[in-house]
């Protein structure tokens, strides 16, 4: 068999597949769009009705659910990756707020479609400057772009609920102490709330309406925001609920300790940042010893 004749077929098989792939894709129908809940309120708050970046991204969350689906099916081992890989990716969503109510799919499409706008990027580039050097970072760095943003959204999200928790918490008691239930402070500190701590007690709220039990609702709380502040909440209204004692009171304690853990941050922070100074001012001490003391040593040198 003649080598002409070798590359004929091979084309054509690459042909035949990507044919077939395409055609897999374009049958699949899109992610529907979330109705109700925290993540259909942040979609309305993203996009407006029948807009077209959402609709690319639901179809584009349908072929990445395809894609998952296929490589599940290739194994027990494929299909533990690619739990893992939910996981991973559902925690730094729910962690960032859910922006754009993302879905887990939708997340996977902007990632693999930056990399693939990354791929053509580099190979046009490496065309261009005949090099081949440009392809791989570039592909990296726009494939690595949704994740990193992410992080960053999600690291900002969870500083701020450990700053303003305190508050709430101590504004939650004193609600508790006027007569108020548990729910019924939360409801009023959230209408008068924005931001990231409105949000995360709205959904406790609806969590409550929703049938759950306020153990369940307050341990999903602590699962969507890992800190300090609300973990210690959280245990220490079930801790209070589970041997009788005052929530209020369990509250008004957790309140205080909260402020004194921001107080020692707050000073860790101030002592690091006097260790940190030390060499940007010993640089640019240097840089004012060079002005002083250079022109005399070239004067002398007669330069």
């Amino acid at each position: 068999m003649s080598l002409a004749i070798l590359r004929f077929i091979v084309a054509i098989s690459l042909a035949a597949a990507t044919a077939r792939g395409v055609y897999l894709l374009a049958v699949e129908p899109p992610l529907p769009r979330p109705q109700g809940g925290y993540r259909s309120e942040r979609r309305d708050r993203a996009f407006k009705p029948n807009s077209l970046a959402e609709k690319v991204l639901r179809v584009g969350g349908g072929w990445c659910l395809r894609c998952v689906r296929a490589w599940r099916g290739l194994g027990p081992g494929c299909a533990r990756i690619v739990a893992r890989l939910e996981q991973a990716q559902l925690k730094q969503l729910v962690w960032a707020g859910l922006p754009l109510g993302l879905s887990v799919y939708e997340a996977f499409f902007l990632t693999g479609g930056l990399a693939w706008f990354g791929l053509l990027l580099g190979l046009y580039l490496s065309h261009t400057q005949q090099s081949w050097v440009w392809t791989f970072p570039c592909m990296v760095f726009f494939a690595s772009l949704f994740p990193v943003r992410l992080k960053s959204l999600a690291a900002e999200r969870l500083l701020v609920l450990s700053h303003q928790f305190p508050a709430v918490i101590e504004l939650t008691a004193l609600a508790m102490n006027a007569g108020s239930d548990l729910p019924s402070a939360l409801t009023k500190i959230a209408a008068r709330q924005t931001g990231a701590v409105a949000d995360e007690l709205r959904q406790l709220l609806l969590a409550l309406e929703m049938g759950l039990t306020r153990r369940a609702a307050l341990l999903a709380l602590e699962e969507r925001c890992p800190v300090d502040e609300v973990r210690d909440l959280v245990r220490a209204v079930l801790i209070a609920e589970k041997k009788g004692a005052s929530v209020t009171a369990a509250l008004m304690q957790q309140a205080q300790t909260s402020r004194q853990r921001r107080s020692v941050r707050a000073e860790e922070s101030a002592a690091r940042a006097g260790v940190l100074l030390m060499l940007p001012l010993m640089l640019l001490m240097g840089c004012v010893l060079i002005l002083l003391v250079g022109p005399l040593v070239c004067r002398g040198q007669n330069f």
